[in-house]
């Protein structure tokens, strides 16, 4: 009798807690209430080419793109575009990096006021805060400071944040986060959540909710955008979920996956958010919003464009790109009113400014 008391309650309790996980309120948006076209430029002093991907972020007064070939990493005044420093080798030393990403966590260095960036280093397993100020002022001994990443048994294949009490991040497989608490000295894991009303492979999965993710530790949250379905998901740092805000119906998955299935073709997915920026008061996304095939193949593309957010998960604006450039990875100059993105299809000046209003 005991036992079926203690079993009872075991199964309430793991009830409870995957309705927790997974409890969210869902918010359909059927429409932005504003719209702006914008037309990009390419900035002429700027060429930065690269095999692999290549990320922005702009801070303060600097423009900062990493590339994963030497130098890895270029800082950029902001608004005369000067080139004011170049640094990052291959290595395995101090200041050196064999796989670096440059993250959208960004802080500032109270010492001497400089605005600090984070990179990490997937090959390494390494985290890295970077002083901007003594980095543009060749003072390497001061600019660069670890922060260590506890042991787990996967590498981390996406990583979103890491300070001396937390760390968010994305296994090669089995979750879609993992997040580690200083305090506690253990992982909390996450699946594969939210969940649409039908059926994903577990082999689709880690592709589907490939996220990009940032984390906002003032409100407490994570926004995270997963690549193959068209919303923001809203957790707490605990990883429950609490909202999602839908731009494109789910519906659209279900209906490509059965296309192939019944065409006895690959997957062709849409491609939706490839990438998160934010302040404290909006988020932004970059949205592909296009096939696979689109993107890849034949070229016949519609429009990308930029989605603003507020906290809350409202639309706030939709910012829709002309076709001249196809962005890759993009960056938000909040100061400036600017967005910046990289064109991989553009031979020469492939980094594209446009000016954008709120």
């Amino acid at each position: 009798m005991k036992q079926n008391v203690k079993l009872s309650v075991l199964i309430v309790c793991l009830f409870l807690f995957s309705c927790n996980r997974e409890g969210g309120k869902l918010n359909i948006i059927n429409e932005f209430p504003d719209v702006e076209n914008l037309i990009g430029r390419s900035i002429e002093n700027v060429e930065f080419f690269s095999k692999g991907n290549i990320y922005l972020v702009s801070i303060d007064t600097f423009l900062i793109i990493q590339r994963n070939e030497e130098p890895q990493f270029q800082v950029y005044n902001n608004i005369t575009y000067d080139l004011l420093a170049t640094f990052g080798t291959k290595g395995r030393g101090p200041y050196e990096f064999i796989w670096p990403e440059l993250l959208n966590q960004t802080d500032y260095d109270e010492s001497n006021n400089s605005p600090v960036v984070c990179i990490y280093d997937y090959t390494r397993r390494k985290f890295t805060k970077l002083n901007i100020l003594y980095a543009v002022n060749n003072q390497v001994d001061k600019a660069s400071t670890e922060i260590s990443i506890p042991r787990y048994d996967q590498f981390f294949k996406y990583f979103f944040f890491r300070d001396d009490e937390l760390m968010i991040a994305t296994p090669e497989t089995d979750y879609r986060f993992v997040i580690y608490k200083d305090f506690t000295k253990n992982y909390q894991t996450v699946p594969f959540i939210p969940s649409p009303d039908f059926p994903i492979s577990e082999e689709l999965q880690p592709w589907v909710y490939r996220s990009s993710s940032f984390v906002n530790k003032k409100l407490g949250l994570m926004v995270s955008a997963p690549l193959f379905l068209g919303e923001i998901d809203f957790f707490d740092l605990d990883g429950n979920h609490l909202s999602s805000s839908i731009f494109f119906p789910r519906e659209g998955l279900q209906k490509d996956m059965r296309i192939a299935d019944i065409n006895g073709k690959d997957y062709d997915p849409k491609y939706h958010i490839v990438q998160l920026h934010a302040n404290d008061k909006y988020i932004v996304g970059l949205n592909h919003d296009n096939y696979q095939s689109a993107i890849y193949e034949n070229g016949n593309r519609s429009n990308q464009n930029i989605l603003l957010f507020d906290w809350n998960g409202d639309p706030v604006k939709k910012f829709i790109l002309d076709k001249q450039y196809y962005i890759n990875s993009f960056t938000v100059d909040w100061e400036n009113s600017r967005f910046y993105g990289y064109c991989s299809e553009e031979s020469e000046h492939n980094i594209i400014v446009y000016e954008f209003t709120l």
